[in-house]
């Protein structure tokens, strides 16, 4: 999902295994890991999330095309799965719709087959 322009808010759903033994500090770390090679990358703080599932935030920043850029990452554990919402864009403009983004994340559910 794009909000406006993609470089504005860009939403990325992702889906991975992980057994609920698993802490979610490690799920941070794996996807950190994946993180620190982007230009101009500075891992920011993690934050605690509650709405439908429980989870954690990791924000970051990183630089692209000379521009300042801002990601803010939902991971929800459900189960033996956490999904993570990626939300990624200006830095201005992230900053500028987080309570949009802090709403979905709160609101994020399962559809019951």
């Amino acid at each position: 999902m794009v909000f406006v322009d993609r470089n504005d808010g860009h939403l990325e759903v992702r889906r991975i295994n992980s057994p609920r033994t698993t802490q979610m500090a490690d799920v941070l770390r794996e996807e950190e890991v994946k993180l620190q090679f982007m230009p101009g990358y500075v891992p920011g703080k993690e934050e605690n999330v509650a709405g439908k599932l429980r989870g954690s935030i990791f924000n970051f920043e990183f630089v692209k095309a000379g521009r300042p850029m801002s990601g803010r990452f939902y991971f929800l554990r459900s189960d033996d799965y956490v999904y993570i919402l990626r939300f990624t864009g200006y830095r201005d403009k992230l900053r500028s719709i987080r309570n949009q983004t802090d709403s979905m994340a709160r609101t994020f559910g399962l559809a019951k087959s």
